[in-house]
């Protein structure tokens, strides 16, 4: 399955890696902004899921999950809480 994961951490991390080793099916794409996040998912599509670090601001999180509904982009959208 397709995951796009957005966290302004760059490079592999925590979550990123119990995610592999718990699910190793998973196909992980990490982007570093909600910005990337939109792009990534307009242009690429076939992301199952959209999951949000907890470090990326509300602001940015929920103007990506607005943009994402009013675009009606099938994607469910979990946040990673800490």
């Amino acid at each position: 399955m397709n995951v796009l994961y957005v966290s302004p951490v760059e490079g592999p991390d925590s979550t990123t890696e119990q995610l592999i080793r718990l699910s190793p099916d998973l196909k992980i794409t990490t982007v570093v902004s909600a910005a990337q996040a939109l792009q990534e998912s307009r242009s690429t599509g076939g992301f199952r899921a959209l999951l949000t670090s907890p470090w990326l601001a509300h602001n940015d999180t929920l103007a990506l999950i607005v943009s994402l509904r009013r675009d009606r982009v099938p994607i469910a959208i979990v946040p990673v809480l800490t």
